[in-house]
């Protein structure tokens, strides 16, 4: 699954351990000290760019912590996600720690928050 890969090649890049992400019906996601990760479904059904930022993020909060030792949206957060997310042919535009909108390399808006 090309998620899965995008996952291996973050978690090894970054030297995550014991990562366990989970694919969830549940309101929203989290990442735990653990290592655990939890993905709610529906992010799927808002498309597959939003599905990958989802992911990502969760992912970054671990690098944070690894970091950093704290899970805030700060400024640090945000440059890994954006160094990201540019890897993966995504720009994001924040509504404060969430996108407002992902933007692929075409300069296509690919979602929008409404």
């Amino acid at each position: 699954m090309y998620y899965e890969n995008i996952t291996e090649q973050i978690i090894k890049k970054y030297k995550l351990k014991n990562i366990n992400i989970k694919f969830k019906n549940q309101n929203k996601g989290w990442s735990r000290l653990s290592g655990s990760i939890s993905i709610p479904l529906w992010a799927k059904e808002k498309g597959n760019a939003f599905f990958l930022y989802y992911i990502i993020h969760e992912l970054v909060h671990q690098i944070i912590y690894k970091k950093y030792s704290h899970w805030k949206h700060n400024k640090d957060f945000k440059r890994i996600e954006r160094k990201i997310l540019r890897e993966y042919n995504l720009e994001i535009k924040y509504a404060r720690a969430y996108p407002k909108a992902l933007i692929n390399k075409q300069g296509k808006e690919v979602y929008r928050d409404k």
